[in-house]
């Protein structure tokens, strides 16, 4: 064999380990879990961000009523798979129901004045349950952030 062949089987051995140490760098790392993030957009469309019930009762009594709603808003929050230890799962859980608090604050200063008065906020999605009089169904609806609004109890039977 000539001097060409050596190098060529000495180049072929170095792509093949080259090739077996990058594959077996992949193996041995962690699985990198994907980031769920919402893609929602909001419907330009005020009668379409409210569910049939809530916008029957407004045409019907536009009144002073009060109904309990889930307001569902635009995704802000990038949400990671929980980590599997429990106190680092609960900090996660913590951090991101502060991120929501602050997040939806300016809106919920914006509604107060209409009437609205927020239950209970959400953390796993970026919604809130509240209080809202019928009168103020569509000044929430046309808020820019706000992706429908739903009634607290949907009739739905339980799951068996």
């Amino acid at each position: 064999m000539n001097q060409k062949g050596f190098a060529n089987i000495a180049l072929v051995i170095a792509v093949i380990i080259l090739a077996g140490a990058i594959g077996y760098s992949m193996l041995s790392k962690e699985p990198q879990v994907p980031e769920i993030q919402s893609k929602a957009s909001p419907v330009l469309d005020i009668d379409k961000k409210i569910d049939d019930r809530i916008l029957k009762l407004v045409r019907e009594q536009n009144s002073n009523r009060v109904v309990g709603v889930i307001i569902l808003l635009i995704e802000d929050q990038k949400i990671q798979t929980l980590p599997e230890d429990p106190v680092k799962r609960e900090q996660t859980i913590e951090q991101l129901g502060q991120a929501r608090k602050i997040s939806q604050a300016p809106l919920i200063k914006r509604l107060q004045p209409h009437g609205v008065t927020v239950i209970e906020q959400y953390w796993l999605t970026n919604s809130f349950l509240a209080k809202v009089p019928l009168k103020a169904i569509e000044i929430v609806a046309d808020q820019p952030e706000v992706i429908s609004i739903s009634p607290r109890y949907g009739g739905e039977p339980p799951p068996n």
